[in-house]
């Protein structure tokens, strides 16, 4: 799963609305535990004076600024508005490609988040504390409703500068370490423990190129880090004294909440040396990133001296990049991928545009069978049909789908690896003919179908893969003639969250819900607390995310108001999830997370086993490294990595029912519904 999380968006949220309260919050002053380290008060003082002076502050009733926003290891890349006002509001709203907007605020008494991934909240305890101090207008004059304290306590280097180190104490308790340039008087950066609705995070907040924005000088670039991420926010524009007070009203929703409670050619030098730097910067990157520092044993320092050679030694773009994938290998764990910036390997040449044949298929001991053709598609018309064998696709024959991977291989890995050979013979370019030989219980024939473009909402994420994103909802009936609304979607991207809010609404009443998340491979991993808000009336705790230094927590956010506004109760009824061995990642978590609490009942077979969250980093090669950053166990201490989510009910699948046109794993959890009185 791809973490980016809703703790990471509050935190940078919090960060950014605070540095923005005229300065940050300094507090009243104490004095400096030695005798050559200025006081806490003058260093305020000569901060003031740098940024414009104190009358300008008190004369100040408002701010807006905006700019862009890029996390630039990511190549994500968004836009952002923040307004503060007094005496103590501010909202800043976001825009991420391929994560969507974003909002937090807090109006002097409510605090709020809108989070595409996890839906609207609002923000309560030690997070609201935290909020209410960054939004206070007055920081800047370090007044005694905020700050109880600020110390000097060493001169140290911040950023490349000589710089001031100071503890502050909030009145709330909280702390914050702040550096002040020793030459200029500028605050250079701070760090914290940031409160999250996922736990506490490490923070750092660099601030950088002061300058004069109007009559006020502020930083031109703030860079937040935390969990080896960066965040850049770039301002172009400030504007003082422009807002009216209906500027900090919370959003509608939030007001019906708060009622319910491919790479050019490049020189033999050139890709040597950027193999070399791409090999260097992988494995620091998960030195310095690893959830476990222990490696599990594994001397992580040994296989870079091992391998580091043998780039030096390649012959060929493609042979510099072997002895990453041998490094990621050896840890053993999912999501350490290496994605190469040229179409794919030489094993494994592309196809050319971005249509496909409109079937799934699976693989069934040694055969891949179709499992599901798309109503209304090409493919269903020409007669392709579940339950048909594949023979071959164009001049593929199925025997190259099948290579040999070595022995000890998981068969779940084997299905993956064979289903995405298989995918990669089914797409095109659009209006292409492809060329399909199947068999079935009448025998084998050719069917000749055109490729179309997948339907739905296609989103790019940094510099990942494009996602074509789609939910399907249909209400069925068991076999006893109750009432069942039946949910899907092939992805965990932020577009999803709409149409599936929508469903649950619309099976509000029934006397099931199935939820479908067979070949749903992960995405936005903070997207399950969302989801998972529309079956829980209560903030749940639905697993740990275990990283080098937070521990974090996923919890439903409970849907109180329909996205109209519309007051309503999560769904309380019986749930069914069905899986199969290519869910994976976050759909994993969000299984495994309601089985472990009885909330759901999982059917289907055992689910992939690869549940870690993980980050992504362009590599000076332009290859695409993504690694674990952390190991999820759901709330009752299980791990998914490598196990997966075993269902309740195994539901085999088979040629029978597939060519008698059934659905088994849908049928079981059909049955269940029926003899269910409910969770219990």
């Amino acid at each position: 799963m791809v973490t980016r999380s809703h703790g990471r968006l509050t935190r940078r949220i919090r960060a950014l609305v605070g540095f923005l309260a005229l300065g940050g919050a300094w507090g009243a002053g104490a004095s400096a535990r030695e005798q050559d380290l200025p006081s806490g008060a003058s260093l305020v003082a000569k901060h003031l004076a740098a940024i414009g002076g104190a009358d300008i502050v008190r004369a100040t009733t408002s701010l807006r600024a905006t700019g862009v926003t890029e996390l630039p290891a990511q190549n994500i890349r968004g836009t952002f508005e923040v307004l503060a006002g007094r005496p103590a509001k501010a909202i800043l709203r976001l825009e991420l490609g391929g994560i969507g907007k974003a909002e937090s605020g807090y109006n002097g008494t409510v605090g709020w988040m809108l989070d595409p991934m996890v839906g609207p909240s609002i923000v309560t305890g030690p997070q609201l504390d935290e909020m209410r101090n960054d939004a206070h207008f007055d920081a800047v004059l370090h007044p005694p409703d905020l700050v109880k304290s600020i110390t000097t306590i060493a001169r140290v280097e911040f950023d490349g500068r000589p710089a001031f180190k100071t503890h502050l104490v909030f009145v709330s308790g909280q702390t914050r370490d702040q550096f002040f340039d020793v030459e200029r008087g500028y605050l250079l950066g701070f760090s914290a423990d940031s409160q999250t609705p996922m736990g506490v995070v490490p923070t750092i907040v660099t601030l950088r190129g002061y300058k004069a924005f109007g009559a006020m000088t502020n930083p031109a670039r703030m860079i937040q880090s935390a969990m080896g991420v960066e965040q850049h926010f770039i301002f172009e524009t400030y504007e003082y004294n422009t807002l009216k007070p209906e500027a900090f009203d919370p959003p509608a929703i939030i007001r019906a909440i708060m009622k319910t409670d491919a790479v050019p050619a490049q020189p033999v030098e050139q890709w040597r040396t950027e193999g070399l730097a791409s090999f260097d910067e992988a494995w620091t990157t998960i030195n310095d990133s690893f959830f476990d520092p222990t490696f599990g044993g594994l001397n992580w320092a040994a296989v870079r001296d091992e391998l580091r050679p043998r780039v030096l030694a390649a012959t060929s773009p493609e042979d510099s990049r072997r002895p990453i994938h041998e490094m990621l290998a050896r840890l053993k764990r999912s999501h350490f991928v290496l994605m190469s910036s040229a179409a794919t390997t030489s094993e494994d040449p592309p196809r050319a545009g971005g249509a496909t044949v409109g079937v799934d298929v699976r693989v069934l001991k040694d055969d891949v069978v179709i499992t599901r053709v798309t109503a209304g598609s090409a493919a269903a018309t020409a007669g392709l049909a579940a339950g048909q064998v594949l023979l071959a696709i164009d001049d593929e024959a199925a025997s190259k789908w099948f290579r040999p991977q070595g022995s000890g291989v998981d068969p779940r890995a084997r299905a993956l690896e064979v289903w995405r050979r298989v995918q990669r013979s089914l797409s095109g370019a659009p209006g292409s003919t492809a060329t399909v030989r199947v068999s079935d219980d009448r025998g084998e024939r050719v069917i000749r179908v055109n490729r179309s473009v997948e339907a739905g909402e296609r989103v790019v994420l940094g510099d990942l893969p494009p996602f074509v994103t789609a939910v399907t909802e249909r209400a069925v009936e068991t076999p006893d003639g109750r009432p069942v609304g039946v949910i899907g979607f092939n992805v965990w991207m932020t577009p999803v969250n709409d149409p599936v809010a929508r469903a649950v609404n619309r099976f509000r009443s029934a006397k099931g819900l199935v939820i479908d998340l067979r070949g749903n491979p992960g995405g936005l991993a903070a997207m399950i607390s969302g989801v998972a808000g529309h079956l829980f009336t209560t903030p749940e705790l639905l697993g740990r995310m275990k990283t080098r230094t937070s521990d974090l927590v996923f919890r439903a956010n409970p849907r109180l108001v329909t996205p109209e506004g519309v007051p309503v109760v999560p769904y309380e009824g019986p749930v069914a999830i069905l899986v199969d061995e290519l869910t994976a990642s976050a759909s994993e978590c969000f299984a495994g997370a309601l089985q472990s609490l009885g909330r759901a009942r999982v059917f289907g077979r055992q689910t992939l086993g690869q549940a870690l969250p993980a980050n992504t980093r362009r590599l000076p090669n332009g290859d695409l490294l993504m690694y674990a950053v952390g190991d999820f166990v759901t709330a009752t201490g299980r791990r998914l990595e490598g196990e997966g989510v075993m269902p309740d009910q195994v539901v085999p699948l088979t040629l029978q029912t597939l060519r008698a046109g059934r659905d088994a794993t849908l049928d079981a959890a059909l049955r269940w519904i029926d003899t269910s009185s409910g969770l219990n």
